[in-house]
Formats: structure tokens, C-alpha cells, sequence
């Protein structure tokens, strides 16, 4: 056989280039990789898996009872006590499966892991799904199965993880109910020494419970965390919020990022990310510190999960701004794929379109309203993090530190 003509050869090249850079995002487990991020190298590639592939079913029945995840600032103290309860055992279920296990507490926070350090390869090329159209979406999906494997592990379908509610200040809100408490303390119930959902790898200040969260804290300040008085920290973080939800974001490539398709490299650490990655989300990271600082360990820290939950209904509140306010209708974001494992061990290939109702994933959040106070809030701010009327300039312009997970 004679060599291929040139125009041939034009068009190889051009259908693999489509195919690579011109395409939805295909995860695979195969050629699964040692990782990288910010210089240092990790070993984070899953269990190894046999059987088939199952692509994930949506079987949503508008009649069934669908679950809230409710704000645990918001819980009265029955509430809370028989939650914690359910959640401490179930954790502890977790963490005594077999390591090789891919449902245990220890595999998951290795997904996590892998897949925030190019250990998945697409094309030639790692990615992350940190600091893209993806960031979303897929912690979305890692919650869901997250939540299915402790539903099993409990023998109770009905059980869902609460959100920890770190954008409310306090003030008073309606929703399922009438909450005049502050989330901008850390949870109470992953502060306990003795308790399973207690992880030593933190900071000092989550142990200190009239401290608020700093939800503007920068990645330079991040390892040496600046005192601000109380009154200023939940004055600025009302701020913050209005700031990255409603000021600088009203596009779906400024809140969720930039666009990542087959074959796309890896930018980091914040050229890519949206507005709530970089900041709010970010910074609670920084300001629990330790494990949950950065990608390859944060999922090692069970407040992990409760602080995505609030992270996965503000994304659901963002549209609610209206103005432009839509997520893509793009197929390369729609049609992406992943890779989880299910309560059953089972390797499921989901698509982000199918989490774009959590309804149809069976569960709703606790104040999906437009009634934090952020919402409104008369901002003061002249700049993405420095306060001109609520006390001293002890900010820095934004960091270029270590990216967070």
C-alpha cells in the first residue's frame, strides 16, 4: 500500500486533534499515574477494579420523598444529637473498611487526590478538576456517592449529609425553618478529640469556638493567619460573599471557570478557577488548615464533605441572580465524563449533565432561597479583598500560594 496523500494526512491529523483538544472530557482509571502538585509528587491511583464499566441511570420519581441536606447551625439540640450520631458511626464504618477497599474513608480521599493531580490522563495531558467548568460538578458527584456508600453502610436509604453553613452570618433567615444562628463557627460535631469525624492534621483554630471563619483569607496569609477582631471577620465575610456571588460573577466562565476539554493542560493554580473556588471555598481550606489546606490530603479531613455541601447548594443559589446568570449548555461541559465507585464497589460512569438537578439525585438543600443576607449587602469594598470602611487593611491582593482543593 502506497504512503497516504498529503491532504490525507491533513485530515488524520485534523479528526485526532478534534478528538483531543475538540472533545468532552473521558476519564479512565487506565495509565492511572503518579500525581503532582506545586513541585511535590503523589501516589494517589485507586483500588484496582474488575467487571464492567456501569454507566450511571437516573431514576428520578417525582412521587418519591426527596431528602434535605440541612444546615447544621440551624439544627435544635435533638437535631443535632441525633445526627451527629448517625454521622460518627457511619464514618467510623468508613474508616474500618479494608484499605484496599474503594468505598472506605481512606480510598476516597485518594479519588479526591488523584484526581486533583493529573494522575488521570486524557490525550497526552493530566488534568484537574480544580480551577474549571468542572470544579462543580464533579465534587457534586463525589458527594453523591460519598453519601450513597454511608447510606448503605448505615442501612438507612434516608440519610444525608448536612452542609456546613459557613456564608451565614446570622441574621435571620426562613427556609424549612427560622434560623437566627451564625454557620461562621466551625461545627461543633468535627471538634470532639474522641469522635471519628475529629482529624488531628488540622490548624489550632478550629479547637477555638468563638472564633469565626475568615472567608477572605488569602493563600500568602494562609500559613500565617492574620488576627482581625470578630466584629470585623463576620463584617467582611458578608462582604466576601456578596463580593463572589453577586458582584464578580455573572458569567458562568467567571464562576465556574474556565472551559477544559479532552487533551486540555492543567493551569494552576488560579488563572482557571471561579470566583467561589478562589475565594470563600479557598479560604475555609486555609483557615481549618492542615490536611485540609490542599488537594492531595483534604479529603483525609471529614469536615471535607460538610464544607462541600454548602459549596454544592451555593452553586445551586448562583443562577437565582439572574442577569446572565446560566450554566453552559456547552456538550464538551455537559457530556464530560467521570469515574466513581458506587456503595457496591461497583465502577459507575456518570456525565455532568446528569447532575445538573439535584432533585432528580434525590436530594434538595435547606435554604435554596434568595434570603442569606449577603444577597444584599451595600458593599463597601473597592477591590476583591480590601475593606475600606469595616476596620485596618490587613489584606493582601490575592495569593498566589498553594492551590486548595
Amino acid at each position: 500500500m502506497g504512503r497516504p496523500g498529503g491532504l490525507a494526512i491533513v485530515l488524520l491529523v485534523a479528526r485526532q486533534l478534534a478528538v483531543i483538544y475538540g472533545a468532552p472530557l473521558k476519564t479512565t482509571f487506565e495509565g492511572c499515574r503518579r500525581g503532582s502538585l506545586s513541585g511535590v509528587d503523589y501516589d494517589c491511583c485507586p483500588s484496582e477494579y474488575r467487571g464492567p464499566i456501569l454507566d450511571f441511570e437516573l431514576k428520578y420519581n417525582a412521587s418519591a420523598p426527596v431528602r434535605i441536606r440541612r444546615a447544621m447551625d440551624c439544627l435544635d439540640e435533638d437535631e443535632a444529637s441525633e445526627y451527629g450520631e448517625k454521622l460518627r458511626k457511619g464514618i467510623s464504618l468508613m474508616k474500618a473498611l479494608p484499605a484496599d477497599d474503594p468505598r472506605s474513608f481512606a480510598q476516597q480521599a485518594r479519588l479526591h487526590c488523584a484526581y486533583a493531580t493529573g494522575s488521570f490522563v486524557t490525550g497526552s495531558e493530566g488534568f484537574d478538576i480544580h480551577f474549571s467548568w468542572f470544579f462543580h460538578p464533579w465534587h457534586r458527584w463525589f458527594l453523591y456517592f460519598h453519601e450513597r456508600i454511608l447510606q448503605t453502610l448505615l442501612g438507612d436509604p434516608t440519610f444525608t449529609i448536612y452542609f456546613w453553613h459557613w456564608d451565614h452570618d446570622g441574621e435571620a433567615i426562613i427556609g424549612r425553618n427560622k434560623c437566627s444562628k451564625s454557620g461562621m463557627y466551625f461545627p461543633a460535631i468535627y471538634a470532639d478529640p474522641d469522635s471519628p469525624l475529629f482529624h488531628a492534621a488540622r490548624s489550632l483554630r478550629p479547637e477555638f469556638p468563638a472564633l469565626p471563619v475568615d472567608l477572605g483569607l488569602t493563600g500568602a496569609e494562609s500559613m500565617d493567619v492574620p488576627y482581625r477582631p470578630k466584629d470585623l471577620l463576620l463584617a467582611r465575610n458578608v462582604a466576601v460573599m456578596h463580593d463572589v456571588m453577586v458582584i464578580k460573577s455573572n458569567t458562568s466562565r467567571i464562576f465556574l471557570g474556565r472551559d477544559l476539554r479532552a487533551g486540555g493542560k492543567r493551569v494552576l493554580p488560579y488563572e482557571g478557577g471561579g470566583s467561589l473556588e478562589v475565594t470563600g471555598h479557598a479560604s475555609i481550606h486555609w483557615w481549618v488548615g492542615g490536611d485540609l489546606r490542599t488537594p492531595p490530603t483534604a479529603g483525609k479531613d471529614p469536615v471535607f464533605y460538610a464544607h462541600h455541601g454548602n459549596i454544592d447548594r451555593l452553586w445551586k443559589l448562583w443562577p437565582l441572580g439572574g442577569q446572565g446568570r446560566a450554566n453552559p449548555t456547552d456538550p464538551d461541559f455537559l457530556d464530560a465524563e467521570f469515574l466513581f465507585y458506587d456503595e457496591t464497589k461497583n465502577v459507575v460512569r456518570v456525565k455532568v449533565r446528569d447532575a445538573m438537578d439535584t432533585r432528580a439525585l434525590g436530594y434538595v438543600y435547606e435554604f435554596e432561597e434568595r434570603n442569606e443576607a449577603w444577597w444584599n449587602y451595600q458593599s463597601t469594598w473597592n477591590s476583591w479583598l480590601k475593606p475600606v470602611t469595616h476596620g485596618p487593611d490587613t489584606t493582601t491582593e490575592r495569593s498566589q500560594g498553594d492551590p486548595t482543593s
